[in-house]
């Protein structure tokens, strides 16, 4: 379309100029340091998470350690007494019943220890 045209129209504007690419209060800069900020951040976020999967395989491992210790006091005790029971284990580790009664089903599982009066409350325990 020529100037001379009888429906000669304004020329369209640009679309890009219309909306700048940064906000009048932002400058690149600005936006510069805060995705160095962010960045900090994830970096920080991912090297504390990788740390606390780090530390909880020691505490898992130390927790595994500390049970077969006392599953091996509980074997040396069956040597010199020849039987126990969950009450004895109870006193002799400072433990809960439960606790007493789940370290013997685990011997009992590993098949170090079998389970004789196992119908009576106070079910005993000897070397298989």
């Amino acid at each position: 379309m020529s100037p001379s045209s009888p429906y000669s129209f304004p020329p369209f504007p640009n679309p890009l100029s219309l909306f700048p690419l940064y906000p009048p209060f932002l400058s690149p800069y600005t936006l510069t340091m805060e995705y160095i900020a962010l960045g900090l951040i994830l970096l920080l976020t991912f090297v504390l998470f990788v740390r606390s999967k780090h530390v909880n395989i020691h505490k898992d491992t130390a927790r595994r350690a500390a049970i077969e210790r006392r599953k091996g006091i509980v074997i040396e005790y069956l040597k010199h007494h020849g039987h126990v029971s969950v009450a004895m284990i109870e006193d002799l580790l400072e433990v809960s019943y439960s606790t007493a009664q789940k370290y013997l089903r685990e011997l009992e599982a590993e098949g170090k220890i079998k389970e004789i009066d196992a119908h009576t409350k106070t079910a005993r325990y000897v070397f298989k």
